[in-house]
Order: structure tokens, then sequence, then C-alpha cells
């Protein structure tokens, strides 16, 4: 529909760098091709033709972007990102808990990341760094935008949904951001204590998972 339309793909221009773009390819073409082995299935000659296919589907999904991006008023076009950002987000976690009571074993269970021999949140149907990730969107988008009792069930599906994916590195990342929120732009007793809360939880998973992981190694090489 777009390419025999008469209007431009692109209404309105945007300027990047080339700089920018021969680094994110540089990135994900590098990425690529010094992918680890699969932990869960067997090495094949098709994993990386498949992997640049892959890749190329990413470039159309940018392309994708770019194209809601220029068709935007240039006032609202933030507006339209946060939102199709979010909503990706949370349709991501919603899926998980969804399937959750119906495939466990695929949702709740290892993953191919071979980070700890302990089932997380995500397993094989999404990957739990990348949970991790949507869901600490999903809280901030829940923090800024919405309001009333929503708000508080979003930021707390949000926080659990972090917390068992037991993704250590977006967690404290996550806590690093909450902190500089708290201390800069959040004004609201409310707000600043749900933040503290959060802290304190999710500081308290990354300390029991830490222990926890090091009693499990310790005890699986003294048996050895």
């Amino acid at each position: 529909m777009l390419l025999v339309g008469r209007e431009p793909i692109f209404p309105r221009k945007v300027h990047v760098a080339k700089w920018l773009w021969i680094a994110l390819a540089g990135n994900l073409l590098l990425a690529t091709l010094l992918q680890p082995a699969s932990r869960l299935t067997a090495p094949s000659a098709t994993d990386l033709p498949l992997s640049i296919y892959r890749l190329l589907g990413w470039v159309i999904a940018f392309l994708l972007l770019l194209l809601v991006y220029t068709r935007a008023r240039e006032e609202e076009a933030t507006e339209v990102f946060v939102s199709l950002i979010a909503r990706v987000c949370w349709i991501t976690v919603g899926m998980v808990w969804l399937l959750l009571p119906i495939i466990p074993s695929q949702v709740y269970g290892y993953s191919d990341e071979g980070a700890g021999g302990y089932a997380r949140l995500g397993g094989q149907f999404a990957v739990p760094a990348n949970l991790a990730t949507c869901a600490a969107v999903c809280f901030f988008h829940a923090l800024l935008y919405l309001r009333g009792p929503r708000k508080w069930a979003a930021c707390s599906i949000a926080v659990v949904t972090l917390a068992m994916t037991y993704a250590r590195a977006e967690q404290i990342l996550f806590l690093l951001a909450l902190l500089a929120y708290m201390a800069f732009l959040s004004r609201k007793p409310a707000l600043q204590w749900t933040s503290a809360i959060s802290v304190l939880f999710l500081g308290g998973k990354q300390f029991s998972s830490r222990t926890g992981f090091s009693r499990t190694s310790h005890e699986g090489k003294v048996q050895m």
C-alpha cells in the first residue's frame, strides 16, 4: 500500500548522522558473527544465516518505527514513541503471565542464557534479560503516566516480574534509575515510599539470589 501510493513513504525528513548508522550496523554484525553456541540445541550450519536473516528483520522493524515517527506530527512524535514502546513491553509482560499456567515449563524455566542453574521467569518463551528490561519500562510508564489504583497495580506487576527474572544486571540498572528518580524528580511522598519499597524488595532479591546461588555452587563443588 505504501509503495503504490502517491504519497512519499517518509513524509517528514529525519536526519540521522552516518556515523551512528555505521556504529549500529557494526555492533549488530559483530554480535551476530561472535554469537555463542546454543546450550540447548545442537550447532548447525544454518545458525549464522538464520541470525543474519533475523538481523534484517530488525532493520525492517526499525524502518517501520521510523515510518510511524515521520507520519506523526512533530509535537506529538515523542508521545507516540513512548506509547508504542510501553505497549510492546506491556504486551510482552502480559503474554508471559497469561501463558504461565498454560505452559509453565516454557515460561518459567531454564533459558539459553546459561546464567545460573535455577529456573527464571521468561524461560524459553521470553529471554529473562529482555523480560526484565520490559518490566522496568512498564514500571516507569505506570509510575509516570497512569493514575489511581491502576498505577499501583501496574507497578506491583512490573516489580514482581522484574524480581522473578533474576536478571541481576537489569535489576541493578533499574535500582539505580529508581534511586535517581527518587533523588531528582519525585516530590510526592507516596511515590518516594513506593520507590523505596521497590528498591528494598529488589535489593533483597538480589542478595538472596546471589547468596543462594553461591551456596548451591559451593555444595556442588563439595559433592564433586
